[in-house]
Formats: structure tokens, C-alpha cells, sequence
């Protein structure tokens, strides 16, 4: 299971870094390192959009993707509620 995690996690970083936004955030990591200036963070607002550029769109079906091998141990079924 571990590795299944380190492959989803491997595979969404690099669709990130292939982004507009990844890019963005490559060459601004590049200056910074350059010029030892501060580095951007990394956060969730980072990943979704940099500099008015667009990241990772996160969906039902990324996560859905993400936790898939759930459904090897588990099985789901239509409930009722109200509110």
C-alpha cells in the first residue's frame, strides 16, 4: 500500500511541476536560489494556482484517484440521511 501512495504522490507532483503553475514556480525558485533570496511556500494555494497561473486542478476524480486502493478493502453502499 505504501508504495501505491509514493507512485499517486510521485505522479501528482509531477503533473504539477509540468503546470503552467510548476513552471512559474521553477523559475521563481531559480532566481531565489540564485540570488539567496527568500523562497515562495509551497501550499495548497500554491499548488492550485502561482502568479495568476493555473496548478493542479483538484477534483472528486484526483481524489478518488488518490484513495482507489481503498476500494480493494472496502465496499460502499447508498445510505439514507436527513438533515
Amino acid at each position: 500500500m505504501m508504495k501505491f501512495y509514493v507512485n499517486k504522490v510521485m505522479y501528482y507532483r509531477d503533473k504539477f511541476i509540468e503546470s503552467p503553475a510548476g513552471i512559474a514556480l521553477k523559475a521563481t525558485l531559480d532566481k531565489s536560489r540564485k540570488r539567496h533570496g527568500a523562497l515562495p511556500a509551497i501550499n495548497e494555494e500554491t499548488i492550485l494556482k502561482f502568479q495568476a497561473t493555473d496548478g493542479l486542478h483538484w477534483t472528486l476524480c484526483e481524489v478518488a484517484d488518490f484513495f482507489q486502493i481503498l476500494s480493494e478493502f472496502t465496499t460502499t453502499t447508498n445510505f439514507q440521511s436527513s438533515v
